[in-house]
Order: structure tokens, then sequence, then C-alpha cells
């Protein structure tokens, strides 16, 4: 066969290979193009959308409010999902004395996460109107958020620090539950910041079916966005399309009167336990963040607050993506940032890495665009007055083979 014929040969068996797989088209530039779609499930024109905290703390820790003024507030908010992930284990003296079994990896200690809510002096999530979410944060080394498992580590044990992330996240696993790493840059006395591939080496350890993803709002101040946005796109451009790493919103609340204004959004047909671990393994939220605080007992999230998605579509034979929402000025399409190298000292720097680059601002976004990398995300920003608020969309996987 000549050169010719073998190249017409060639490119004709790759066409009828696309026509035959689903979720792969054949690329303008000759490649095909396997689209990853974490809303694939979603139906637009049925399904509910779900407001949804999965991060506070009570008087069980170190909140200050009880389980059921929290759960109260949130409800009146307009959640539908909460999780009370007090620190490690239940204070000493507030726990119940009938809980006496221990929980955690050292057996000499006694500890017990916030749940069942009717055992700490709170009624049942149903009782609220409220999906409740079982739910930890492990605190002892960097922090990060368990759930749906009873597994507590105990931070009231004196010098109880010798079980490293690795050994945390081995257990949830073990237990069946999902985790999800916390406020990544925060710059506290208690907190370490962490290298770039020290995040890598924790994701590439643990299975996405465990590790589900990263809080990427939890903070007020938007100067530090940097830190926690630029990271996630260091961990998508090194993951993307094999290994998701969703992205949340949580507001970390320890008072309801003075919140980080932050939240997941879920999408599906019935709020129920099982569908919102189903969502955080598929990625079938977004989250939305606001540059303010907020007091939940005054204030409400009131429609045109926030960017509001009615649906996001993929279209794999034209090789798009389009978000029909309303509510928003600007929308930016994200993909992989042009370098991994550093740009500050992840110990001191807001900033430490590169931001994904910008490759797209109108709601309809070809996949197969040289420019887009090996995934895409999109922000969704409303401006009112010196105040922002913005609606992320967790990313879209994109193999070009």
């Amino acid at each position: 066969m000549d050169r010719r014929k073998f190249i017409k040969s060639t490119l004709a068996t790759a066409a009828l290979a696309a026509t035959i797989r689903p979720g792969i088209a054949k690329a303008n530039t000759g490649k095909k193009i396997s689209i990853t779609n974490p809303y694939a499930k979603v139906d637009w024109d049925k399904f509910g959308q779900y407001k949804a905290n999965l991060h506070c703390h009570t008087i069980m820790s170190d909140g200050h409010a009880c389980v059921n003024d929290m759960a109260k507030v949130y409800k009146d908010a307009g959640f539908s999902i909460l999780a009370i992930s007090d620190h490690d284990c239940v204070i000493k003296e507030k726990r119940p004395k009938e809980l006496l079994e221990a929980t955690c990896l050292d057996k000499n200690c006694i500890s017990f996460i916030t749940w069942p809510w009717c055992d700490f002096g709170g009624k049942s999530p149903r009782t609220h109107g409220l999906t409740g979410i079982e739910a930890c944060e492990l605190t002892t080394k960097h922090h990060m958020n368990s759930y749906f498992n009873g597994y507590s580590l105990g931070a009231n044990v004196k010098n109880n620090y010798g079980y490293t992330e690795d050994q945390q996240l081995d257990e949830v696993q073990r237990r069946g539950g999902l985790s999800i790493v916390n406020h990544p840059g925060i710059q506290a006395s208690w907190n370490q910041e962490k290298s770039l591939q020290w995040y890598v080496d924790l994701f590439k350890d643990h299975p996405a079916d465990c590790l589900v993803g990263m809080e990427i709002t939890n903070r007020v101040s938007e100067e530090w966005d940097g830190f926690d946005i630029s990271l996630w796109d260091q961990l998508l451009a090194e993951f993307s399309p094999g290994r998701p790493v969703w992205g949340f919103g949580n507001d970390d609340a320890h008072s309801h009167n003075h919140a980080k204004f932050t939240f997941n959004v879920f999408y599906f047909d019935i709020c129920s336990q099982a569908n919102v671990r189903q969502a955080m393994l598929d990625g079938q939220f977004t989250f939305c963040d606001a540059s303010r605080k907020v007091d939940y007992t005054k204030e409400k999230i009131e429609d045109g607050m926030f960017p509001y998605i009615n649906s996001i579509k993929v279209d794999e034979k034209a090789q798009t993506i389009t978000i029909d929402a309303k509510d928003y000025e600007q929308l930016r399409w994200i993909t992989a940032p042009k370098s991994s190298k550093p740009i500050g000292d992840f110990l001191t720097s807001k900033q430490p890495w590169e931001l994904g680059q910008v490759v797209g601002d109108a709601k309809t976004i070809s996949y197969n665009s040289p420019a887009v990398k090996n995934y895409l995300r999109a922000e969704l920003i409303h401006k009112d007055g010196k105040e922002s608020y913005r609606t992320f969309v967790n990313p879209f996987g994109v193999e070009k083979i």
C-alpha cells in the first residue's frame, strides 16, 4: 500500500471508531476526544437543586451553638443538607455518659463524632427537615473532613499526633467513608502549609472513591483565593481526566452569625444520604462563594444573589459544553496552567503556583480547541457593589487521543 492510501485508510478507521465508541468524537485536529462529564446523570428539567454545608462546628467541639440551633438556622436559611463536623471528638465534659465505646485507632482513647444528632441533645435531621450527613473533622495533622463513617482520632488525648494523614485516610477507606482535604492554604499557628508535591502524593496514594476532593472556598479573604484555586488547578493538570479532584465550598462555621458565605449545590431527584454520597463521588454539584461573611440568623440566600445554573449540557457530536445560567455578568472557562513550576514560596505566598488559563468567556465552548488541555472548569461571577458572588462548576475531564 502506498503512503497516500495508508493515510486515507487510517483516517477512515479512526472515523469509524469514533461513531462506534460512545462518548468519543473525532476532533478537527484529527485527534479523538473523550469528555468526562460530572453532570451526565442530571435531568435538568426534573432534578432539584439542594444547598449543602458539609463543614461546621457546634459546642461539642469549639463551636458556639448547640446542635439544634445550628440545624434550625441552616434550615431557615434555605439549606437542605448539613454535616456537623466537630473536631476529632466530643469534648469530654459534654459526652453523654452512655456512650463509652472507643471509635478511634488509639483504643485507650474514647472519642465520638457528633452523630447521631439525637445523642447530643439535638433532634434528628429529618425532624429539622434536613438531610444530615455523618461527619468529623480530623485535625491532628492536615485538616481533612471524613464522611459516612464513625471514625475519629481523638484530639483530646495529649500528644496524640503520631497518626499520619495516610493512616487516617486508610482508616476512612477501610470503614467505607469519603474524605476531602480542608482549607489547604489557610495560614494559622496550628496549620503548616504543604508543597504541591505533598498534595500530589496524597491524591496519588488514595483512591478517588475515598479521597474525593478538596475545599476551594473556605475563607473570607479573596486575596488568599490564589493558594487554594491555584493548587486545585495544578492538581487537575496532574490528574485529569483519569482521577477526579472535585472542588467543595464549605463555610467552616463556628458561629452561625459569622460564617463564610460559601456552600455547595447538589443536583438530584431525591435529597437523601445515598444521593449525596453518590454526587460527592461523581462531582454532581457546584459550589458558590461570596467575598463576605453572613449572619444566617438574619439573612437567607436570595434569588439573584449568586449566579444560578439552569443547565450544563455536553454535545458530544459538536464537541461543546454549554452552560445556561442567570444572574451573572462574567463567565470564565479555565483549563490547565502553563506551568507547574512554583512562582512563590508555598509557606508564605498567597499564590505559590500558576492559576489555570482562561480559554473562553461565552456560554458555549468547544472542547476540541487546541487551547483546551486535559480539563475544563467554569466560574460565573456576579458583582453587587464592592462584593462579588461566584459559582464554580466542577471540572470536565478532556482526553485527546
